[in-house]
């Protein structure tokens, strides 16, 4: 366990608007700043920061909090690793438990290795060992340059790697976790990668991570040899080329997510350096959340085999369920993105801009596969099958409908047959609309205590001045009322503390208070009639509990006790004349 002080600590040396201007444009709006939300798709500026108090909050989607909900959020990341993440940024030791020390040190350990591995390739590439291999990337087109760049490098044959890492004192244990080797059944060490172009994968931050070997010649099976999952690696939510690919991703707005390393090696040497891959599958969930705050638009353009359309439609799935703009780039049969990129760049270009919606291309794909068909109905419902779900998986409502329209129109069949055979398919998805808005119905003591709680998000000193406040039983029933009750006695209106601490619900409600304007240009009054109102609410309560008890006792014909009378006569007149102070 991470002790409080040091989480305090972390979290007040990380600024939250400069964490956020690491992934976000953002602009000044009055004494906050707003930015276009990372977490859904946004056309009007939604996303508001607040640097006073340290806490964003989307007024699209509703997602909210501080510095370590934002990398959660932005990183796909737990609260531990979010918390080493932002400790390493402000260069703070955590004290780690021996479990988890041990943990870190293993993972420090392979990224140093694999960062000394990836340095060993390089040599080797640029050796007499690595002329032939050398003499092949020429041969397709690569300068020193993109060599240097991508630092790409050579395996030669052998056990070259684990020889000198075993001189240099590397335990074998290591070089497995990495998995830069194997092991015989005589338990003798040898090198994963041999008779190799190797091209070292980097994560977001540029920390080597892992390898992807590409045989020299077709002799070489599989031809494509990754690292296997372990501590640093995890393939579905790595890209290549984007941690060199990322700052002119966020420039434009726009990325394009090819299929190979050569074909990323490829558009970064002709100039197109918003260009990534997915490591030999198609994207992920994960690779969306990762480039999502990044893009505006995501453009898919894989081979135009069989495979590269296999992972293309598995692509617009996963673009279509997180709501995220995406088009298709068409090849040309039998070429891949290298291929036209270094017989032509401006024809690639002019393939890019022309890229089609995911919809349409998916809608073309299935009128090709079912082609054969000879009888116009049984075509025409086939293909009406396959593109069905295709649609239901659009979360926006207008171009769900947009997409009916065309696909309509395209096949020839009415709007209305096609919304009945999407309505015959469950999605189970949530609404568009993610989030209610405040139209909810509150109660008089519920308001006052929002109200309350927004006041003292903003001057939390005020409670020291607010006699009624500070001598008040809270009340426990309401959600708001459970809140404020939380926020003075448990969280002493700290409201950074309460945040890091709630709940998911309670946390969009607190960050949307405190990005929103008070109610008043003067909070001091404004909390003394507030804190009335709750003072009665109180009472009443108080009093109608005092009311049933006495009801009961009489219905019973039982004795009431003068004492309880008393009291409710009392509450009764504080009432009347609006100053109790029970």
């Amino acid at each position: 366990m991470v002790k409080e002080e040091t989480i305090d600590r972390i979290r007040e040396s990380t600024d939250i608007v400069a964490l956020a201007e690491e992934y976000l444009s953002l602009k000044k709006a009055g004494s906050n700043f707003k930015s276009l939300c990372p977490f859904h798709s946004d056309n009007d500026p939604s996303f508001v920061i607040s640097p006073q108090k340290q806490i964003y909050h989307c007024f699209g989607c509703g997602e909210s909090g501080n510095a370590f909900n934002f990398i959660m959020k932005m990183e796909g990341v737990s609260f531990p690793e979010a918390l080493h993440r932002l400790a390493e940024r402000s260069h703070i030791k955590i004290e780690e438990s021996p479990g988890r020390g041990k943990s870190d040190r293993i993972r420090r350990e392979i990224l140093n290795l694999n960062e000394r591995a990836a340095a060993f390739y390089h040599r080797c590439l640029l050796s007499a060992k690595g002329k032939r291999a050398l003499r092949y990337l020429k041969n397709r087109g690569l300068t020193k340059k993109q060599v240097e760049e991508f630092m790409i490098g050579y395996a030669p044959p052998g056990n070259q790697l684990v020889k000198r890492a075993l001189s240099d004192n590397v335990e074998g244990e290591l070089l497995l976790k990495a998995d830069l080797v194997g092991q015989n059944t005589s338990g003798v060490f040898y090198d994963k990668f041999r008779y190799r172009i190797i091209f070292p994968i980097r994560d977001e931050r540029g920390r080597f991570v892992g390898f992807g070997g590409r045989g020299i010649d077709d002799r070489e099976q599989p031809k494509y040899l990754n690292t296997a999952q372990n501590r640093v690696f995890e393939k579905r939510r790595l890209m290549y080329g984007l941690y060199h690919a990322k700052k002119n991703i966020r420039e434009k707005r726009k990325i394009i997510v090819l299929e190979g390393y050569m074909d990323v090696v490829a558009a970064h040497q002709y100039g197109v350096k918003w260009a990534t891959a997915a490591l030999g599958t198609s994207l992920t969930k994960d690779h969306v959340k990762r480039i999502r705050h990044m893009a505006d638009e995501v453009i898919l353009a894989f081979d135009s085999d069989a495979s590269g359309r296999r992972a293309a439609s598995r692509g617009i799935d996963i673009l279509l369920e997180s709501d995220v703009p995406g088009r298709v780039c068409v090849l040309p049969e039998g070429k891949d993105p290298e291929d036209v990129i270094r017989e032509n760049k401006e024809i690639f270009m002019e393939m890019l801009e022309g890229s089609v919606s995911m919809i349409q291309w998916r809608l073309e794909h299935s009128m090709e596969n079912h082609n054969e068909i000879k009888e116009e109905g049984v075509r025409k419902s086939k293909i009406a099958e396959d593109i069905a779900p295709v649609i239901s998986k659009i979360i926006n409502p207008v171009k769900k409908e947009e997409a009916v329209k065309m696909v309509s129109e395209r096949l020839g069949v009415s709007e209305e047959a096609l919304k009945i055979e999407m309505s015959r398919i469950s999605s189970g998805r949530k609404s568009f609309i993610r989030e209610k808005s405040e139209m909810e119905i509150l109660s008089r003591k519920e308001r006052a205590a929002r109200e309350v709680l927004h006041v003292l998000i903003y001057r939390p000193e005020l409670i020291k001045e607010n006699e009624t406040l500070k001598n008040m039983e809270y009340s426990s029933t309401g959600k708001y009322s459970k809140m404020l009750k939380d926020y003075i006695e448990n969280f002493s209106c700290d409201v950074q503390k309460m945040i890091s601490s709630a709940e998911e619900k309670e946390r969009k409600i607190l960050s949307r208070l405190t990005v929103c304007e008070l109610n008043t240009s003067d909070p001091v009054s404004y909390l003394e009639e507030l804190s009335g109102v709750l003072r009665d609410c109180r009472l009443k309560e108080h009093y109608d509990k005092i009311g049933l008890e006495i009801k009961k006792l009489i219905d019973l014909n039982k004795p009431v006790d003068e004492k309880k009378k008393k009291e409710f006569s009392q509450i009764a007149k504080a009432l009347k004349t609006g100053k109790g102070k029970h």
